[in-house]
């Protein structure tokens, strides 16, 4: 036809064909309650159909109306001779466009549908994914491997030695996870461990499971908002848990409810030792080896600062361990405090308060509410928060008790997606990747900031609330608070080590000729501005090529 519709999160766009595009003129928006966050667009029979948050709305002789409306649509398409709707009611079809039904049984929660012409319709939902050979299809095929989480808040992840990733949701913007417990997802199939089975107790909170790592000795640590640590053994199959308490292993939680252990953090340091941050009980440190019930049970870490103990009623968010044996804690609306170990994490008698920091001075944090830590290959501590992200460099004296620390902070001003850190990690090359409330960004071994395109996060808004990487894969997997993606960073080649950077900004061929890696692929062509200037960086900041444009908008690089 004449016309092209495009999809806005308020509402939609008509443009006219037969006039030019690039002016406004040939426009028109239409932005009602009915098209809030359109979700797709298709054609059927003489009419449009729009799949948004409030159902389905369809184009008609006299205007736009809603042929459905009892649930929000996710996604719509074609397939013999009916308009399907993935919905948040189940999969809807209809062949006049006004009176829809539900389609193949499929009557929970649908994500979205395509259609191979002529062959077969499939829909992902809930329940997994399905394939339906006709309109008349009554029974649909399961499709294996290929199901779909108990939820979508992805607020922790880890990974164990066998390259299993672990998933702990909670909280989730008010979601009731008392009884969601966490997830396991191996070779394609999701596995939920489900709060009230052998091991796992149920969280009195509604934030439920909020932490998760895995140690050195490949067991899991999850931590609860409420009610404790569960350690699994991944050594058997299926993994068998216990949980550490204070009944068990004397853990305090509140000071007028010490039996309530709201875990926030955990951290697996160099040593073995595992760290775990609970509410107004600051952090515990759990030897290798610690099993719940144990005599020796973890110690608290309660260092002195000024001859007095440091608040227990901080609220600890993030923790990590530098190369000096330094615990820093980052903490909400209370910036860092540092603690020397001194070597002994289980002997609480020689811990000694290092320092901390806050907002201002020339050491600093632009933001005092901590949400992530982690340390690189150089030693640096690099420190997300709501309003940016500081990286350290220093040297500690523990004969002086005195740490010399410099610090760069990185905002939108220096190419971040957002201000907003909520994820830091560090990869095996030693690139930094931060999660945001608008997206991912790569921080360079010479600390440029890269940022990563966030269209094709599961979450729209692209919002990014966890991270981990995956060694042998080289893989990176990024957790929203609506879904799961897995960005592939490298190709992993030879004795599973990671050696090549993915698109970043041009992924070239690697092949293996003799005991060389040797480029190939095609070269790469880039459109710039007539007379602009190209460079070409390595992932550790080195320069590999430049070249300026001759004047044709065109510049050429075969790799070399």
């Amino acid at each position: 036809g004449s016309q092209i519709v495009v999809g806005l999160e308020t509402g939609i766009a008509v443009g006219d064909r037969r006039d030019n595009l690039l002016l406004p003129r040939a426009w028109q928006f239409i932005g009602t309650d009915r098209f809030a966050k359109v979700r797709a667009i298709v054609p059927f029979e003489s009419s449009v159909y729009v799949a948004s948050v409030d159902g389905v709305i369809r184009e008609t002789p006299l205007g736009w109306e809603t042929t459905y409306a009892l649930s929000g649509a996710n996604d719509l398409t074609v397939f013999d001779g009916a308009v399907w709707a993935a919905t948040d009611a189940g999969l809807l079809q209809s062949t006049d466009g006004a009176t829809w039904s539900v389609a193949a049984g499929l009557a929970d929660s649908m994500y979205s549908v395509a259609s191979v012409p002529g062959k077969m319709l499939v829909v992902a939902g809930a329940s997994g994914t399905w394939r339906i050979e006709s309109r008349t299809d009554t029974s649909p095929t399961k499709v294996p491997g290929v199901d779909f989480p108990p939820f979508t808040s992805f607020r922790q992840m880890s990974i164990d030695t066998t390259g299993a990733l672990w998933i702990a949701p909670g909280p989730a913007g008010g979601e009731e996870l008392q009884n969601v417990g966490f997830l396991r997802f191996k070779d394609n199939r999701w596995t939920q461990y489900v709060p009230g089975t052998p091991g796992i107790p149920v969280p009195p909170d509604r934030s439920g499971y909020r932490a998760i790592a895995v140690d050195a000795a490949n067991r899991l640590w999850v931590g609860s908002h409420g009610s404790g640590i569960v350690v699994g053994d991944l050594s058997t199959e299926p993994p068998t848990f216990q949980f550490a308490n204070r009944a068990n292993s004397g853990i305090t939680g509140l000071s007028d409810t010490p039996d309530y252990l709201a875990v926030s953090a955990l951290h697996v340091g160099t040593d073995g030792y595992v760290y775990a941050n609970l509410y107004h009980s600051l952090t515990w440190a759990f030897a290798p080896g610690f099993v719940p019930g144990m005599t020796s049970g973890p110690n608290q870490v309660t260092a002195q600062y000024l001859g007095t103990e440091i608040s227990l009623t901080l609220e600890p968010s993030a923790l990590a361990v530098d190369p000096n044996g330094v615990l820093w804690i980052g903490l909400r609306r209370s910036g860092i405090i540092l603690i020397d170990l001194n070597g002994t994490p289980v002997d609480p008698s020689d811990d000694q308060f290092a320092g901390s920091i806050g907002v201002g001075g020339s050491v600093s944090l632009p933001d005092p509410n901590v949400t992530s830590i982690a340390i690189d290959r150089d030693g640096a501590v690099w420190v997300g928060t709501q309003g940016g992200l500081t990286v350290f460099t220093g040297a500690y004296n523990r004969n002086t008790n005195t740490y010399l620390l410099d610090s760069r902070s990185f905002s939108t001003n220096n190419n971040l997606p957002s201000n907003v850190v909520n994820a830091v990690i560090v990869d095996s090359a030693n690139v930094k990747w931060i999660g945001t409330d608008a997206g991912i960004a790569q921080i360079t071994a010479a600390r440029r900031v890269i940022n990563l395109s966030s269209t094709r996060l599961v979450d729209p808004r692209g919002k990014v609330v966890s991270l981990v990487y995956d060694h042998g894969a080289g893989a990176i997997w990024i957790g929203t608070e609506r879904g799961l993606n897995r960005y592939q960073a490298y190709d992993v080649l030879g004795e599973g080590t990671a050696v090549q950077p993915s698109e970043n900004p041009y992924r070239i061929g690697l092949d293996r000729r003799g005991n060389d890696y040797v480029l190939s692929g095609e070269p790469l062509t880039l459109l710039v501005t007539p007379g602009a200037t190209l460079r070409i960086y390595t992932l550790t900041g080195d320069l590999v090529f430049e070249a300026t444009d001759t004047g044709v908008g065109q510049i050429t690089w075969n790799g070399t």
